[in-house]
């Protein structure tokens, strides 16, 4: 059992000291609590597991296109749950997200995306 003011963890879950990704944290979560949503988006609740297959099934689409890590991805698309999909997807491959304002003038996503490097 824990003491009062030590954080709770589960036998064999990762302490918060050592690193973690975005999408590893996704999958502890999609672990423990597969049915628990995640992302609201509209009317509609996404759960962990629906959440960490999505994103997994994401990142192997980018790295099928040829996006290794490092690599840039712009993303330039309206608030919905496809979009958390694919940015964590590029923190699971190692690629860097580069969320493009879908508000911007087609003058400014240009800029965006030739000073990004994607």
């Amino acid at each position: 059992m824990n003491s009062p003011g030590t954080p709770f963890r589960r036998p064999g879950a990762r302490v918060a000291s050592q690193r973690m990704s975005c999408s590893e944290l996704i999958d502890t979560f999609a672990d423990i609590t597969p049915d628990k949503a995640a992302v609201f988006f509209r009317d509609r609740a996404t759960t962990y597991g629906e959440l960490a297959t999505a994103i997994e099934l994401s990142a192997r689409r980018l790295r099928h296109c040829g996006v290794d890590p490092g690599d840039r991805v712009a993303i330039f698309m309206r608030n919905r749950t496809e979009f958390v999909e694919l940015y964590l997807a590029c923190f699971r491959i190692g690629a860097v997200a580069v969320p493009i304002n879908h508000r911007f003038a087609t003058a400014e996503v240009l800029f965006a995306v030739t000073h990004c490097a994607a």
